[in-house]
């Protein structure tokens, strides 16, 4: 059977179907009885590694040559056809064979030959598996006819599918599965199926079918019926599923959802009612949607379930991401707390995953779920609730651990729950807790008591966010704390790999054990203290607006008890070197107001697995590294080496006045991304070592250089964003072999207060693609010498954004370069330019000869704009695709023509061909006349796609043969297509041409 595979995976859900249909385990007279020999029979495979386990963690798979050895077996003894995937089925074997045979399998063969014979030979078949993939497959007429003793059959994704007349031949067929097909006639094909008494089992999941026929009620022998998927199933007419007595599974997972409410008269009803599950007496498996709670009857739910996947309401939950095929999930919205019987609290006992819009009005409601305390549960959802609930759970009403196989805890919207359990609950409870998470909780103030720090050691994912006053995780019970302090070792999360704490205004750390008098007076500690040790095992750690947070790193005397600090002698900066952040990779801080520092210098040295480190929005901090004792005795330049950092990012620091204030050196070996915004006590580069560290040793006012450039020193660095000096662009440039793969520079340039530009100097870097220039006083970019004579050409993508005194990109009235006969260099491989808010800027296209490869433009916000190119230079742009300007309100038109008796020196047709763009888009331009000057020559754009003109002074359209028509009006909002035009803000949505 195993080798009936698709590819090499083994779904034990399949084999579960054929092998029941072919009777393989005697005396297994239920489903489950046969799921437990089939589970049993894999487990004994695997252990003779005939099968291996799975990627997906639940089907396993089977090696090729394990695959190959029982296909030859199958076929040379058992008379058995099978294809595997991606082979070619040549030929139809001979009579001999076909009529010998009791298998045949072509799961995703690519092809079969002539198609489907119109009669198949085998009076001994029992099993026949076709998918219908790369062809269009018909089932002849008489097909089945000589088929039997035919017990399963699946035809999987048959558009269209008729069921012959021979179908109804099959009178022992015991497994039917048509998965992924639709149906030429839903009636014709449903009542020849019930026409098949004997069936067992029915799939029809994800199959195009909108009703169920009540002949399907017939099927008094079907034991499982799965119509999961089938999304266009809106009838089940009455009494069709309470006539399956011998129902043991019914799975109808994102499926039919129209349940008849309860009360309906008999004549009135259309559909199925809830209650008729109550008839399954044999029901041990359901996956059921009913979105309408009120539609659910009590008692409804019998407690021979064992494996279920219900949902009650149609709220979403926003965690829904775990997908265990053989986990018991419940997802309950309740609209009132009287709905919450005994037969749902039966299935929440039995639930593995749990998740709960809680019932507003219940002051505690999870005693009332479970007195047990969960035994069971490995996930609980619990979100919006605003009702009287101060505590999730409460020890007062166990006598015994609860949650002692919780994996997953998630809190959103809870806003009346102050802790999540209190006080101490018994052993073993939230043993196996890996993943906690709480959003938007504000009454919450506490997780749990001090004195369940231990039983958190499993943990790995905590993500604590907008929780208003929360002030820490572990809460220290009145009377403890002098108890803790001096008898209690240091906890270490020892598996915590993500730590996220955001928008939390009054947190102070993970608890207030372990900080020392002045912290607790102050109401601010560090984030670990020497009670808890900061774990070796975090790779990312994200901090943002945590206003009381003074540090991450104890300081030094923190490090033991405050009650030992005098036993202990000072240790040295190397001593202290203990790895302690040697598995960290990424570490993001945001808005911590309070904060001084990030790293100590002790900690910084371990760095070794750091690729990100993101500091942002922190108006305290002076320093990234901050210097212990001892370093300044060190015989040596202190190193810092970050062997594996990608992407540093320092934005919006006023404070910041070194990286490490002390002297040393970096190693940047695998930097790529590198940005400095608004840091603005400090220089970035300096490339002198005295004056560096000459620099570093004074306490001079000065901005000092955050790092130190030589050759080697920024080998890989790709991207640079930079508030930008002058002396920057000079050294960047003088230093320009330095950085030899640097792409992409975008410069901020609000503290150049000169009208002229520097940026030229920047063309000397050698790998530059990329330029952005934004926020600066230029007048123009670049000097006619700096044009004509610069020597890159590689220059891609040029930007300019908040330019407010730009006029020109250079001086338009050079006659040098009026009469050049080829493309600037710097300008020669531009392919996209982007300009916004410039808003003198009188002409961004001067020549012909500008950007000769251009294949896209925007433009927003300039409005000293009244054309876009001239003639000569759009006549020049014959790679141009894109064109997108907006919010220019004095443009009247988009190509200037020069009139005939001005002397200009092109001779223009009557029509001009824009034969590379395909998508222009025109908004917000009041002024806008027409295209050209007086619509003077005709516009042809053949292989234009899109075209969209919103709120511009004219209408615009294409002709048939490509040819842009003009016509006057004063509201235009309108797309070419005059398709469908959705507009939400600045999002709109449109076809194409």
């Amino acid at each position: 059977m195993c080798m009936l595979v698709v590819r090499n995976t083994v779904y034990p859900k399949d084999l579960l179907r054929y092998s029941f249909g072919l009777g393989v385990f005697e005396n297994a007279n239920t489903l489950d009885k046969a799921r437990y020999r089939l589970y049993t029979l894999v487990d004994y495979l695997k252990d003779f590694c005939l099968l291996l386990d799975g990627d997906d963690g639940q089907n396993p798979k089977m090696h090729d040559l394990v695959r190959d050895a029982a296909l030859y077996i199958a076929r040379k003894e058992r008379q058995v056809l099978s294809g595997t995937y991606g082979n070619e089925l040549k030929e139809w074997p001979n009579k001999d064979f076909l009529e010998n045979c009791t298998m045949i399998s072509l799961p995703y063969c690519s092809s079969i030959p002539a198609g489907l014979p119109s009669k198949l030979q085998c009076p001994k078949l029992k099993l026949f598996i076709a998918y219908n993939y790369r062809q269009s497959l018909e089932v002849p007429e008489n097909f089945f006819q000589e088929m039997k003793e035919l017990k399963v059959l699946n035809l999987t994704n048959f558009g269209n599918l008729l069921l012959p007349p021979s179908f109804v031949s099959l009178t022992n067929l015991q497994t039917l599965c048509l998965e992924y097909c639709k149906f030429e006639n839903d009636d014709d094909v449903l009542a020849k199926i019930s026409e098949l008494r004997g069936l067992q089992i029915l799939s029809l999941a994800r199959s195009v079918v909108g009703k169920l026929c009540k002949e399907i009620g017939q099927l008094t022998c079907l034991r499982l019926l799965d119509l999961s998927y089938c999304k266009r199933l809106e009838i089940i007419p009455p009494n069709v599923l309470s006539n399956l007595s011998s129902l043991e599974e019914l799975n109808m997972k994102e499926s039919f959802k129209n349940w008849e409410a309860e009360g309906v008269t008999s004549e009135r009803r259309i559909n199925a009612s809830v209650s008729e599950l109550k008839h399954l007496s044999q029901l041990t498996t359901l996956n059921v949607t009913v979105e309408n709670a009120d539609a659910l009857p009590t008692s409804l739910f019998s407690d021979q379930l064992e494996r279920f996947r219900i949902r009650v309401g149609v709220e979403m939950f926003v965690w829904e991401y775990f997908d265990d095929e053989s986990s018991n999930i419940l997802k309950l919205k309740l609209t009132r707390s009287d709905q919450l019987d005994q037969s749902l609290k039966m299935l929440i006992k039995k639930s593995e995953d749990l998740y709960l819009d809680l019932v507003e009005g219940v002051s505690n409601c999870i005693p009332q779920l479970d007195s047990e305390g969960f035994p069971q549960l490995k996930r609980l959802n619990l979100q919006r609730h605003a009702g009287e609930m101060k505590h999730i759970i409460e020890s007062i009403n166990y006598t015994h651990s609860a949650f002692p196989k919780l994996e997953s805890l998630h809190l959103l919207y809870v806003s009346s729950v102050e802790s999540i359990c209190y006080p101490q609950l018994g052993i073993g409870s939230f043993g196996k807790l890996r993943t906690i998470r709480a959003r938007w909780c504000s009454g919450l103030k506490n997780l749990f008591p001090f004195s369940m720090v231990n039983c958190f050691l499993q943990l790995q994912v905590m993500e604590l966010s907008h929780c208003d006053i929360l002030e820490e995780v572990f809460v220290a019970e009145k009377g403890d704390k002098s108890f803790i302090r001096q008898y209690m070792d240091p906890t270490e999360f020892c598996q915590l790999k993500f730590l996220s704490l955001v928008h939390l205004p009054q947190f102070i750390g993970f608890s207030s054990i372990g900080g020392s008098e002045d912290e607790i007076l102050n109401n601010s500690a560090p984030l670990f203290n020497w009670k808890f040790k900061f774990p070796k095992s975090l790779e990312e750690l994200k901090m943002k607006g945590l206003d009381r947070l003074t540090s991450i790193w104890p300081d030094h005397d923190q490090l033991v008890p405050p009650e030992f600090t005098s036993k202990f002698t000072k240790l040295s900066a190397t001593d202290k070197q203990l790895n302690i952040c040697r598995n960290l990779r990424i570490i993001r801080v945001d808005g911590c107001q309070s904060l001084k520092y990030v790293f100590p210098s002790s900690a910084a040295r371990g760095l070794e697995q750091l690729v990100e480190l993101t500091v942002t929005n922190c108006r305290s901090i002076k320093e990234i590294i901050t210097k212990e004792e001892g370093d300044d005795d060190a015989d040596e330049i202190i190193k810092f080496v970050f062997p594996k950092l990608e992407k540093l990012c320092l934005r919006y620091l006023p404070q910041l006045g070194s990286f490490y204030l002390g002297m040393h050196t970096y190693k940047w070996p695998s930097l790529t991304w590198m940005e400095i915004i608004e840091c603005e006590k400090v220089e970035i580069l300096a490339a002198d070592i005295s004056t560096f560290h000459h620099q570093h040793d004074q306490a001079t006012t000065s901005p000092k250089p955050l790092f130190l450039i030589e050759k080697g020193s920024f080998p890989k660095l790709a991207s640079l964003e930079v508030t930008a000096e002058e002396y920057l662009c000079g050294l960047l440039s003088t230093h320009a072999e330095w950085f030899p793969r640097l792409t992409k520079v975008n410069l901020i340039c609000m503290r150049i207060k000169s009208t002229v530009s520097p940026i030229a100097s920047l063309l000397k870097l050698p790998a530059l693609q990329d330029l952005t220039v934004q926020r600066a006083f230029f007048k123009e970019i670049f000097t006619v010498d700096q044009v004509s004579g610069a020597v890159n050409g590689g220059l891609t993508n040029f930007k300019l954004w908040k330019l407010p005194k730009l006029m020109h990109l250079w001086d338009e009235n050079s006659l040098a370069l009026q009469h050049h006969a080829a493309a600037p260099p710097i300008f020669q491989n531009t392919d996209e330019v982007e300009v916004r808010e410039c808003r003198r800027l009188k002409n961004l296209v001067p020549f012909a000869i500008s950007f000769p490869n251009l294949k896209s433009l925007e433009l927003s916000k300039c409005g000293g704009l009244n054309y876009l190119f001239t003639y000569s230079a759009a006549t020049s742009l014959t790679k141009l695709e894109s064109i997108d300007i907006e919010d220019c309100k004095t443009m009247t038109e988009i190509i200037s023509v020069p009139s005939t008796n001005s002397g200009d020196d092109h001779d223009h047709d009557h029509t001009m061909i824009l034969g590379g763009l395909k998508f222009l888009r025109l908004r917000n331009l009041p002024s806008l006349a027409g295209f050209c000057s007086g619509n003077s020559i005709n516009i042809k754009m053949p292989f234009l796609q899109h075209l969209i003109v919103i709120n511009c002074g004219v209408e615009m359209e294409i002709s048939p043969d490509g040819i842009l028509v003009i016509t006057d009006s004063k509201s235009a909002e309108r797309s070419l297509h005059l398709a469908e035009e959705q507009e939400d803000d600045d999002y709109i949505v449109y076809k194409s041409i």
